[in-house]
């Protein structure tokens, strides 16, 4: 059967109506279409200040992975160098009854580890020429004179001058090491009372780590890591002060110390220490992987589902590092953040 031109294009009209009815009932923002699709997230084109949601207006459906914000503690770390400090030191002089001294060397290295008794250098007790040059002509006076009593005195007199001269040890007073030597040479005449060496106790020693407020807790364990005849030795310490000002007069502000075992201080040299910390800044804020974090236009956001619909979030960044982020302000425990 044939139509006339009129009627076949209100038939071509009528179809074309009806084409367009059956797609708008398919559309895929329909509720029952989005329940067909459990599991898969849509986006939204919501307005967010200062944030180009242009990327989000596409309607089709697109895939994220989640995570949930929870509640942790933000922690920071520390690696610093460290000063080992001697609380008990000594300060090591020779006395003598005689004229001076002949200092005849240290038989240690400063910093090696003895036990008290040690021997760890020699010196000798000196007599003024003058003294032996006025005995010897007493001497000589007194055997002119057959004065016996006064020979045997004399004769004494050198006999302690030789015993005298003898080496004589200088012992260790404690168990420690020696931390600093003067600068005297072997073969020097000292007078008596000079200071020769500072020798330290380990016992109750400290380690002092500078510029480090803001990463130690009193009480609070650390790692510590000594280089050691070309080896590291590591072990464990805990703070016992970290206030700004520190508990001695002549340091810095800002100095944190530490508490180590006796018996690991004999192996510090003095240097080549770092104490690593991981310290607790502040409790049960909303933690986040760094990862999740995105800018746009300086300013931080995440992408947040909520009822199927995904939206960017403005976030305020308290702390961060290389893992996680604290955000102080925008998320709430048991949020959902997604990422692609």
């Amino acid at each position: 059967m044939f139509m006339s031109g009129s009627k076949k294009t209100f038939a071509t009209f009528l179809c074309g109506l009806m084409f367009l009815f059956i797609f708008a009932g398919c559309d895929g923002n329909s509720e029952d279409n989005k329940q067909s699709l459990t599991g898969n997230a849509f986006v939204s084109a919501e307005k967010t200040e200062m944030l180009d949601l242009s990327s989000l207006n596409d309607t089709k459906e697109k895939v994220y992975k989640t995570r949930q914000v929870t509640l942790g503690n933000y922690e920071v770390t520390s690696s610093q160098k460290a000063t080992i400090v001697y609380e008990n030191k000594i300060n090591m002089t020779l006395r003598t009854d005689y004229d001076g001294i002949c200092f005849e060397g240290f038989v240690i290295d400063t910093y090696q580890y003895v036990k008290q008794g040690t021997v760890i250098g020699y010196y000798r007790e000196t007599v003024n020429e003058d003294t032996k040059t006025n005995l010897n002509f007493d001497y000589e006076l007194a055997k002119h004179k057959g004065d016996e009593k006064r020979i045997r005195e004399i004769e004494e007199k050198f006999a302690e001058f030789d015993s005298a001269w003898k080496k004589k040890e200088i012992l260790a007073p404690c168990d420690g090491i020696m931390i600093s030597t003067e600068k005297i040479r072997q073969g020097s005449y000292l007078g008596s009372g000079s200071k020769i060496c500072t020798f330290a106790s380990l016992e109750n020693c400290l380690l002092s780590v500078e510029n480090s407020y803001g990463y130690y807790r009193y009480g609070q364990e650390v790692d510590i890591e000594a280089n050691v005849d070309g080896s590291t030795f590591k072990t464990k310490g805990y703070v016992i002060t970290a206030s700004k000002k520190g508990i001695s007069s002549n340091l810095r502000n800002n100095v944190s110390f530490i508490r180590v075992k006796d018996e690991d201080a004999k192996l510090f040299t003095g240097s080549g220490i770092m104490v690593n910390t991981k310290a607790v800044l502040i409790e049960n804020v909303p933690l986040i992987e760094a990862g999740l974090v995105k800018s746009e236009n300086g300013v931080s956001y995440v992408l947040i589902m909520k009822d199927g619909i995904v939206s960017k979030r403005r976030i305020i960044i308290g702390k961060q590092n290389s893992t996680y982020v604290w955000v102080a302000d925008g998320l709430s425990e048991g949020e959902i953040i997604c990422y692609d």
